[in-house]
C-alpha cells in the first residue's frame, strides 16, 4: 500500500469517526461497527508520451475478511471521497447493501470505482 493511500485512509477515518486506529474494523458509531473506506477523486498517471498520462477515478478497496465481520455484526461502511487531502463527499451504507450491490463476499479483494458508490456532481 502506498504512502498516499495510507494518508488518505487516515484522512477518511478522522473525518468519519474523529480518530484513526489500526484494527480489523475502524470503530463504531452509536454502537454500530464501522469500516471507513477512502478513494481519491481522480488519479493521474503521468507516464504518457509527453507526460500528460491518463486520468481515472479512484477506487474503494474492500477486503473480504473485514466485510464478513461487518456482515456478522450488522455493521456499516463510510465511504469517503478525497481530493487534495480533503474529504469532499461521504456516504454511509450498510454492509448488507454493499454485499447486495457488489458481491464483496465472492472475492478476497473487491475494488469499486467511486462513482458507483458516491453519485457525485464532480465526476465528469
Amino acid at each position: 500500500m502506498s504512502l498516499a493511500c495510507r494518508k488518505n485512509g487516515r484522512i477518511g477515518e478522522i473525518a468519519a469517526l474523529g480518530y484513526s486506529r489500526k484494527e480489523i474494523l475502524d470503530g463504531d458509531l452509536g454502537g454500530v461497527p464501522i469500516e471507513v473506506k477512502s478513494a481519491q477523486f481522480e488519479i493521474k498517471n503521468g507516464t504518457g508520451r509527453h507526460g500528460e498520462g491518463r486520468q481515472y477515478v479512484g477506487r474503494f478497496k474492500l477486503l473480504k475478511y473485514q466485510h464478513e465481520v461487518l456482515l456478522q455484526k450488522g455493521g456499516d461502511y463510510i465511504f469517503c471521497l478525497i481530493n487534495r487531502g480533503r474529504v469532499i463527499e461521504k456516504v454511509r451504507l450498510s454492509a448488507q447493501v454493499v454485499e447486495d450491490r457488489f458481491s464483496v463476499s465472492s472475492k478476497e479483494v473487491t475494488r469499486i470505482a467511486y462513482p458507483l458508490v458516491i453519485p457525485s456532481p464532480f465526476y465528469r
